[in-house]
């Protein structure tokens, strides 16, 4: 992480509240493989037995009671039987093709859990972003606090009459908001302005690796250089609410069958960032034998 001169973390005041902060990492772009290789580190400390490029495709029931699940290997094609007490389903968002990172989750779960005789919630609502009308983008709640701004057509800032304390420092929602209105009163498009940001912030937003490297990469092969020059904006739906209805403990109301992390219908909002553990559904579904963690009672129920 960077540090400033006394030694402490430097850190990016996050949508105009001070004691939330992001503390960019000097190697931006390997957060999604670093969580990935300790999520496996963990699981494999811990024992469990992790089969990957594995795509369950229904689930087994003795009765009402979820016991298992079918699927198949994605490589070799050979067709897989698996005995559970206990199935949870964490396999993400149910929006398919909305924003980066949530384009390549269909709805398995939320299929496998419907066909199980549970209950969906949720569908009708969505959450929206902001992003560059040409290419995907995450850090925007960084480029804000260091001077960035979104201005309207006429060139003017955009979020100073609908936030006149935080300005551009606000919730994305917000800004998504007010380009509503003001593109229905005539003064789009919208442009994401950076000549107020110092140029030595510019490392803490520039990828170095990941699927954001390589964008900015292809991008720049095109002439068209976000830390560089303005680049129009426009909102954009980032995922669905839709998922499983469970309750705190994950319990589906079929015996045996759980939901966690995204996979469960939510008020994403509030429950961003301990549900991010989002991964494709092809190993996303996890076949409880044993589990400590989960309580007698809840094991039991029918």
């Amino acid at each position: 992480l960077f540090k400033k001169e006394d030694g402490s973390y430097k850190g990016i005041p996050q949508r105009g509240l001070p004691h939330v902060k992001l503390y960019p990492a000097q190697y931006k772009g390997k957060g999604g493989e670093d969580m990935a290789k300790n999520l496996v580190r963990e699981v494999n400390e811990r024992g469990v037995r992790r089969m990957g490029r594995v795509l369950m495709t229904e689930l087994l029931k003795d009765g009402e009671r979820v016991v298992g699940a079918i699927g198949f290997d994605a490589r070799s094609g050979d067709f897989l039987v698996i005995e559970a007490r206990a199935v949870i389903l964490a396999t993400g968002w149910t929006g398919w093709k909305t924003s980066y990172g949530k384009n390549t989750t269909t709805g398995e779960g939320a299929e496998l859990a419907f066909k199980a005789g549970c209950k969906l919630a949720n569908f009708e609502f969505g959450r929206v972003w902001n992003v560059p009308k040409l290419f995907g983008w995450e850090g925007q709640t960084a480029l804000f606090p260091l001077g960035a701004k979104v201005v309207n057509g006429k060139g003017e800032p955009l979020m100073d009459p609908y936030s006149p304390v935080l300005g551009a420092n606000t919730d994305p929602k917000f800004t998504t908001i007010a380009m509503a209105i003001e593109h229905r009163k005539g003064n789009g498009p919208f442009y994401l302005d950076i000549s107020a940001v110092n140029p030595d912030d510019m490392v803490l937003l520039k990828p170095q690796d990941g699927w954001q490297k390589l964008n900015y990469d292809k991008l720049c092969d095109l002439g068209i250089d976000m830390f560089k020059e303005n680049s129009e904006w426009i909102p954009q739906l980032t995922c669905g609410f839709g998922g499983i209805e469970a309750d705190l403990d994950g319990y589906t109301g079929v015996p045996g069958l759980y939901a966690a992390g995204t996979a469960r219908s939510l008020d994403q909002a509030s429950t961003w960032v301990a549900l991010r553990w989002r991964r494709r559904p092809l190993a996303a579904i996890a076949l409880v034998r044993r589990s400590r963690s989960c309580s007698q009672k809840n094991l039991r129920r029918q």
